[in-house]
């Protein structure tokens, strides 16, 4: 049991620094970006970000299949709306990733109801998540729904092992808004500082 409790706990924290590392890199990436195209902005993002409907739809697309896009790349479209705005476009993709990741759950159950699971145990795509998840159950939905394991990969998981729904609910639903609403935040307060006049009064 020590060895179990290690063994996550290692697990759980590789995935968390390894989040957090990509999440500086990225929004260093998207801040870079955003200062040196903030003359083309209104020729190069607002085009895209008048497109919801193809914003979210690709959104919604990646939460299902894959997860691997992250969802403050999707953010950063609308780092330039008003506040309030741009805090309701963030509540309406962490809904859309709930009901994505339930859709995942159910093409998982799909799947694993017509033998394709033990395809999946010999997957390089799948198997180490099913190893994973025999041994943590549903901490390993919690580690996916929080980090940037794939949410999706693992709800498909999930499905396929057969779990309930509410299995897959309680552990998952529980706590997947804290991958978006916080590092929301980071993003839009990081997004209102002029980063080249900060450096220039500090050096």
């Amino acid at each position: 049991m020590p060895e179990k409790r290690n063994e996550l706990f290692k697990y759980f924290s590789g995935n968390i620094i390894r989040g957090a590392i990509g999440f500086v890199l990225l929004l260093l990436l998207l801040l870079t970006l955003k200062h040196f195209m903030d003359e083309y902005y209104e020729d190069w993002i607002v085009p895209v970000a008048d497109r919801p409907v193809y914003v979210f739809s690709f959104f919604f697309i990646s939460e299902i299949t894959s997860g691997f896009i992250p969802p403050e790349v999707f953010m950063f479209l609308y780092l330039k709306k008003p506040t309030l705005t741009f805090w309701k476009i963030v509540a309406f993709m962490t809904l859309l990733s709930y009901i994505g990741g339930a859709c995942a759950f159910f093409i998982g159950r799909y799947f694993g109801r017509r033998g394709h699971l033990e395809r999946w145990r010999e997957s390089p795509r799948y198997g180490k998540l099913i190893e994973y998840y025999d041994k943590f159950d549903g901490i390993l939905l919690v580690i996916a729904a929080v980090t940037p394991l794939p949410f999706a990969l693992v709800s498909m998981v999930s499905g396929a092992l057969n779990h309930t729904f509410w299995h897959y609910m309680k552990f998952a639903f529980s706590v997947r808004f804290l991958r978006f609403f916080p590092y929301a935040y980071l993003l839009w307060k990081f997004g209102k500082v002029d980063w080249m006049q900060f450096f220039k009064s500090v050096f």
